[in-house]
């Protein structure tokens, strides 16, 4: 066998078991808010909240957010809203 025959698949077992990967699918704890803002007319969780609408509806997307009451936060203003097509 051929010195490359035997190194290459040792080479890539050791790049394989020395990946280390931090960011799951799911919830990312770190991206967390102190105080948590729920989306109240959310439909389904995927996972982001979706909200719909319906051209009978006028097609306005409203998006309700709401915060505890006891965290002692008001929401202000929304300054940027992500779209996820």
């Amino acid at each position: 066998m051929r010195t490359k025959d035997i190194l290459l698949p040792i080479f890539l077992s050791a790049a394989l078991f020395s990946c280390n990967k931090k960011d799951l699918v799911g919830v990312n704890t770190a991206n967390m808010p102190a105080v948590p803002v729920t989306v109240q007319n959310a439909m389904a969780y995927r996972p982001e909240a979706t909200v719909s609408t319906s051209k009978s509806a006028g097609g306005n997307i409203q998006i309700i957010l709401s915060i505890p009451a006891e965290s002692g936060h008001t929401i202000k203003e929304i300054t940027k809203v992500r779209i996820h097509i």
